[in-house]
């Protein structure tokens, strides 16, 4: 359904995570993973970028925040080897993402990072 008011379109307010989905995310926020010779979890690299984000302001780099581009893959990797987001392996075994598994692994994270900061 489309809601105008005064020819602005409205959106209907997302849904409350279910009990069943808040387990799926906690698992996954909670993930630990390597990063940079770390074991880190999931929600400490979720607020390592923003606090990254926060401190260098205009210098923030989208492309680079770590250091280095790809970065996003830094959580698509462990989170699709636990499982939590699907991927394909080559012959090798490497993973590789698809064009509809990396829109999913996209909005799984942006997922992630809402279940974070809901109000409980």
């Amino acid at each position: 359904m489309k809601v105008f008011i005064n020819d602005v379109q409205y959106i209907k307010k997302p849904e409350e995570p279910t009990a069943a989905h808040a387990s799926v995310h906690e698992k996954a926020l909670n993930l630990y993973f390597d990063f940079d010779g770390d074991e880190i979890r999931v929600k400490d690299y979720l607020k390592k970028l923003l606090q990254t984000l926060w401190d260098e302001q205009d210098s923030f780099s989208g492309k680079h925040p770590f250091g280095n581009s790809d970065w996003e893959y830094d959580l698509y990797v462990p989170l699709a080897n636990a499982g939590f987001i699907s991927t394909n392996r080559d012959s090798e075994g490497d993973l590789y993402f698809n064009s509809l598994q990396l829109k999913l692994a996209h909005a799984f994270v942006s997922d992630l990072i809402l279940f974070v900061f809901q109000d409980k």
